[in-house]
């Protein structure tokens, strides 16, 4: 067939298909010769477009807000549309608020995404490419669906309380209980998790508060040492809370004794000394009693006196043990409480010291009356009085700093006045605590003294000697004790409690003691305090 065989200006007709359905177009030819001629049927299918839902996020659970923190390892565009096969290809891009960077709007081609967004709002849009054609202008565009992407503050979780279960008592930093189980909560970013770890080990997860950020955790099942607890936030960066320690011990331990008055603790922490006495006269004994304190029993006890003694003290070594008498101080074996030696002279002593090198002992006391005080020195080894030094007022209670520079003597009777005596150089000071001092102890690092009147505690601080801070207290605590770590005191002296105090505030706490206290000391890592009771005839071995 030719050109000339085609009428002049035909034109090609439409026509309209059925959809959806089959359709045949057919062409024909007529010929200006006579006759038609048909080509070949070409038959294809018209298909329904399809309808095509906007996309979601499948971690937007409401469909309209995204938390970031639930995206932040997976973010998922959920696609769908009736009639999808599994050849088509699907493409999303997700753009974020207007302004943001470059790399806010992300490609996301059949699974494999670009980087991260950091965006406002996250707009999932998708083309796909029913026709499989490789041309994109011919993508089909779903409908957009805009969310807005909550805003989260990536809060670094904090332990805020851990209490003793069942007893509800708080326990504080550092502090000890005896409850095997604990009950923990914090702070973090709220409606988000947080992992809580003891040492190294997970104890599980908890759920802040969608509203107020709080957590708790119940822990139990917790062993005899100590415990390390921190939160990892579950979320954003990943941060960790401050540790928050304490240590479980065992439960109170009452050891009977007679009459408890003075105690110490020998320098290896595995026995207590015991000085007890009766008040009355008549058939008064004085008795040393050596606790084993694994064993918590009395495992060794000796008749020593029958004067009334006024200090008991045990040497930094270990080996000697010093009862301070008015006239006299005796020195006694640790090992079998053996009597060794006598020391004597004029003075009526009040109170016992022994310097660090174990040479020499500082017995504060008076002579004169009100102001004849006087503290002896005397040498260890020989046994022999060295000199006297003039103090002043009536001493009631002393204590040597860490270093042994300093003896720090109580004139508490009649005077406010704290005596500070400068032993290298025989000087002495004073310095006024406007109340009358009854106890005093130095803290082993040599930052501080403390003294203890009837209604105050006193922070001073060394080697300037001044007071630091002051607390009133309520009165009847008599007796003090600090741990070898200089963190905290303990006061006796009231009926049935005890003080505990923060070396730094002055802060405190009550604990349980028994009748009568007397006297107190901490073991020797300070995660115990025995207490002398002397109504109840026992040491208490307790925790605080």
């Amino acid at each position: 067939m030719s050109a000339n065989d085609l009428p002049e200006n035909s034109t090609p007709t439409l026509k309209e298909l059925d959809i959806p359905g089959r359709t045949g177009p057919v062409s024909e030819i007529q010929r200006a010769a006579g006759g038609t001629s048909y080509s070949n049927p070409l038959e294809f299918r018209v298909a329904t477009a399809p309808e095509l839902k906007a996309p979601a996020i499948k971690q937007a659970l409401n469909g309209a807000t995204l938390d970031p923190f639930a995206a932040q390892d997976e973010l998922t565009a959920v696609i769908d549309y009736v009639g999808m096969d599994l050849d088509d290809e699907i493409t999303v891009t997700w753009t974020g608020a207007p302004g943001t960077p470059g790399g806010g709007s992300n490609p996301i081609i059949n699974g494999n995404t670009s980087s991260e967004l950091d965006l406002s709002t996250l707009v999932p849009g998708a083309k796909t490419r029913i026709d499989r054609s490789s041309d994109k202008s011919k993508a089909v565009t779903f409908p957009v669906r805009t969310y807005t992407i909550k805003a989260v503050e990536d809060v670094k979780p904090q332990i805020t309380s851990v209490k003793g279960s069942p007893s509800g008592d708080e326990i504080p930093e550092g502090g000890t209980t005896v409850e095997t189980a604990v009950t923990l909560t914090g702070t973090a970013a709220k409606g988000q998790k947080v992992e809580v770890f003891d040492g190294a080990t997970s104890r599980g997860d908890a759920t802040a508060d969608v509203t107020t950020g709080n957590w708790a955790l119940s822990d139990s099942g917790l062993s005899l040492t100590t415990h390390l607890y921190k939160a990892k936030a579950l979320y954003g960066s990943g941060f960790e809370s401050s540790a928050r320690t304490f240590s479980v011990v065992e439960k109170l331990n009452v050891i009977q004794t007679r009459f408890p008055r003075y105690i110490r603790v020998s320098p290896d922490g595995t026995r207590v000394y015991v000085l007890g006495f009766a008040s009355e006269i008549t058939n008064r004994v004085i008795t040393i009693d050596l606790i084993d304190l694994a064993t918590h029993r009395v495992i060794k006890s000796a008749n020593i006196d029958t004067r009334l003694p006024n200090d008991f003290n045990i040497s930094p070594d270990g080996n000697r043990l010093y009862v301070c008498f008015s006239r006299e101080i005796q020195e006694y074996s640790s090992s079998d409480l053996s009597h060794l030696r006598t020391f004597t002279n004029t003075n009526f002593r009040s109170t016992l010291q022994i310097s660090p090198d174990n040479s020499k002992l500082y017995a504060p006391g008076e002579l004169l009356g009100a102001k004849g005080g006087k503290t002896e020195i005397s040498d260890i080894a020989t046994g022999r009085f060295i000199r006297s030094v003039n103090i002043g007022f009536i001493p009631v209670a002393s204590s040597l700093s860490a270093d042994g520079r300093y003896l720090y003597i109580a004139l508490g009777i009649y005077s406010s006045q704290l005596a500070i005596f400068e032993i290298n150089t025989d000087r002495t000071t004073y310095l006024d605590l406007r109340t009358l001092a009854i106890n005093i102890v130095a803290s082993p690092d040599g930052k501080f003294v403390y003294a203890l009147s009837e209604n105050q505690i006193l922070q001073i601080s060394t080697p300037a000697h001044i007071i630091t801070l002051r607390r009133n207290i309520e009165p009847g605590l008599s007796n003090l004790a600090i741990t070898p770590d200089g963190k905290h005191l303990c006061g006796v002296g009231v009926a049935g409690e005890a003080a505990i105090f923060d070396a730094d505030t002055l802060a405190i706490r009550k604990i349980a003691a028994g009748s009568g206290s007397k006297a107190v000391a901490f073991s020797k890592n300070g995660q115990r305090v025995y207490i002398c009771n002397y109504a109840d005839h026992t040491v208490w071995d307790s925790p605080w």
